[in-house]
């Protein structure tokens, strides 16, 4: 008898056990080789499984940052991706490209990340955002086309992010975006599980933040910041700097009272982020020095405290924070990773007419595209 045969003999919920252990890419193949295999490695308590599963520690890891890269020099205006893979000692290992197999016309602008699936954002010429959002898991090739939002009301500039609610295990991609005409803020969001979209609006928060031209005053991000099962994006009105949130689970709008940065009128605040799954901030100011602050305590205005202070540096231009104490950074001409701890910074990727939209952290997984009961990990 093979050891194939004796393999496949051995029960399922054993077979599962060993499988679990393995690769993404290494249970892909092990996927292949028969018909039991497939059977055990499609089943969604498996996907949950293996998802949750501790990889064991290695003298050596490595972690993956999706880049998104526009080129606004070229008409029309162009995207393009790239995965990159560092180490523990925060170097990075190489790169690769990141294009689906599935046709597309126009340009991809990153949306997000979670559990191994890539939201984009098929854009055309004017790469104006048209809602049409493209799922991707580029380790099972699994792609798909999410039904296209056509009740868009009077609004410029929708913000979008794409983010997974552990609560009710469902993955949701949410707009943001202000009514030119009455100043409200519509949230128009898509959920997995029901393969739909659903819109929702909020007066009282709309008329707080300021309205200009044909933008609005929610700051953009460059990365997703999600804490306490909220999504978050910056704000400005007369009485300061404060934070949108959304949660997720509840589908509310609030307001959070950002840093009382009035030592320093030279410092703007620039972005919000995430560090260590708390709410941060970063101010910058023209002579190229930057500041991070992190609220301890979710929501106490008084817990915000400082946590990096770095420059002067007249061609630095920050970004946003990645995560391990690295942050994203426009050095002259060149993108950046800069390593907070040590003052050191390595040069990202030769593309000096390209600057990065968007950026995200990666896992590979097995999650598919499309909504199915899997219990995800807290």
């Amino acid at each position: 008898m093979s050891h194939q045969s004796r393999f496949v003999e051995l029960p399922e919920d054993l077979q599962s056990k060993i499988f679990v252990r393995l690769s993404v890419k290494c249970v892909l193949i092990c996927k292949c080789v028969c018909k039991s295999f497939c059977t055990v490695i499609r089943n969604p308590d498996f996907v949950n499984a293996h998802l949750s599963f501790p990889r064991p520690i290695t003298t050596k890891t490595s972690q993956s940052l999706i880049l998104g890269f526009i080129n606004i020099t070229r008409i029309p205006i162009q995207g393009c991706n790239s995965l990159l893979s560092i180490d523990d000692d925060k170097e990075i290992l190489c790169s690769s490209p990141l294009t689906p197999t599935i046709p597309y016309v126009g340009a991809l602008s990153l949306v997000g990340s979670s559990n191994g699936l890539i939201c984009f954002d098929v854009r055309s010429g004017a790469f104006a955002s048209e809602g049409n959002y493209l799922l991707w898991n580029p380790v099972t090739r699994q792609t798909r086309y999410l039904p296209k939002f056509e009740n868009r009301r009077n609004c410029d500039f929708p913000l979008t992010e794409f983010g997974f609610i552990r609560d009710t295990n469902d993955y949701m991609v949410v707009n943001v975006s202000k009514n030119r005409d009455s100043q409200d803020i519509y949230i128009e969001s898509y959920k997995m599980s029901t393969n739909s979209w659903s819109i929702n609006h909020n007066t009282t928060v709309g008329r707080l933040i300021p309205f200009f031209g044909r933008g609005f005053g929610i700051k953009p991000t460059k990365t997703s910041v999600y804490s306490n099962g909220c999504l978050h994006w910056g704000t400005k009105y007369s009485r300061g700097d404060y934070i949108l949130s959304f949660n997720l689970k509840k589908e509310e709008l609030g307001m959070i009272k950002a840093v009382d940065h009035n030592r320093d009128s030279n410092f703007k605040c620039l972005q919000i982020a995430e560090v260590n799954e708390d709410l941060a901030m970063i101010y910058w100011k023209s002579t190229g020095e930057f500041q991070l602050w992190v609220m301890t305590d979710y929501g106490v205005e008084s817990s915000w405290v400082l946590k990096f202070n770095f420059g002067p540096c007249p061609t630095l231009f920050p970004l946003g924070y990645w995560k391990y104490d690295l942050m994203i950074i426009s050095l002259g001409s060149e993108n950046c990773l800069l390593d907070l701890d040590f003052g050191v910074h390595e040069r990202i990727l030769d593309m000096r007419s390209w600057t990065i939209g968007r950026f995200c952290s990666f896992e590979e997984s097995l999650a598919p595209v499309r909504y199915a009961i899997v219990l995800y990990p807290n």
